[in-house]
């Protein structure tokens, strides 16, 4: 039984990555990735190159976003200040904001949504 490859049109891995169509352009020549079209001449990109653009992304972040702050840690965080509310995580996370404020990568709609939630857990540790 043939497994069958998903396939996604330039839109739609945008769309999957969150990032600009152009982005994904860029990142075809800067790495050399070739992108495979259909009959009618349209480019879709199969699994391999997907999980190629996903590496890629994540390799970006890391070297653009000098914030040490994961998606998940926000929820970590939460899951510590239920279990020993008030120690040092209100500090932690003033200092997660600030630096959040200040940076300046493309990736600024992730840290925002990042910036959200640790504002709401600051809010539940001054109930404290």
């Amino acid at each position: 039984m043939k497994m069958e490859r998903r396939k996604l049109r330039i839109k739609e891995l945008a769309e999957h990555l969150s990032v600009d169509q152009s982005v994904i352009r860029e990142w075809e020549k800067e790495f050399g990735i070739r992108s495979r079209r259909t009959e009618n001449g349209q480019k879709f990109y199969t699994d391999r190159e997907i999980r190629q653009f996903v590496e890629i992304k994540e390799k970006k972040l890391q070297e653009t976003a000098p914030v040490a702050l994961s998606v998940q840690e926000p929820v970590v965080l939460a899951e510590v200040v239920v279990a020993e509310p008030c120690v040092q995580e209100e500090q932690i996370i003033a200092s997660k904001v600030t630096d959040i404020d200040q940076e300046k990568s493309p990736f600024v709609e992730t840290l925002l949504a990042v910036r959200t939630q640790l504002a709401m857990l600051s809010d539940l540790l001054r109930s404290c």
